[in-house]
């Protein structure tokens, strides 16, 4: 186990990324929220590819919600 994960289980955190698969010692991870980070992580990386998106930043607070909810109707649809 590396010194990251020590400190993070010292701390009484949970990693949540998936360990690989080719490691001698096998480490828990909660399955669910990788699952969720890695729906989260796919969305901004396919919202980078509709146009108009990045820009809302320019925006205010709730112009830019209004956008990522566009954004995630298109995706959904598709």
């Amino acid at each position: 186990m590396s010194a990251c994960h020590t400190r993070l289980k010292q701390q009484g955190k949970t990693a949540v990324i998936q360990p690989l698969c080719n490691r001698t010692v096998k480490r828990d991870y909660d399955r669910y929220l990788y699952q969720a980070r890695h729906l989260i992580e796919n969305f901004f990386a396919h919202s980078s590819n509709i146009e108009g998106l990045p820009h809302a930043i320019d925006l205010r607070a709730i112009n830019f919600l209004s956008a990522i909810y566009l954004a995630a109707t298109f995706i959904w649809l598709n």
